[in-house]
């Protein structure tokens, strides 16, 4: 009983930090990706500022962000399944 009442509140929370280290994680994979010499967007990203591409250094940091909102939107659609007071259907 308690466990359910606990929960409602705890989720909101955990669903808000599990948000936050989606988008450190987009981050620290630049840097993963360059110490290890692993391909992906990270390392080219890396690669397109050491060879002053702008255009692409522009259109990762672009996609980057797109994905931060997508991100964010998908935890706050989150919070009104979680929570159905934050719908504030009257």
């Amino acid at each position: 009983m308690l466990y359910t009442h606990l929960l409602k509140n705890i989720l909101i929370s955990v669903t808000t930090v599990l948000g936050l280290m989606g988008a450190d994680i987009l981050g620290g994979s630049i840097i993963i990706e360059k110490v290890f010499a692993l391909p992906g967007i990270g390392r080219l990203l890396i690669d397109a500022i050491n060879f002053r591409d702008f255009p692409l250094v522009q259109g990762i940091a672009l996609y980057l962000a797109g994905v931060v909102v997508l991100l964010n939107l998908l935890v706050d659609f989150s919070y009104s399944i979680l929570d159905p007071r934050i719908r504030g259907d009257k």
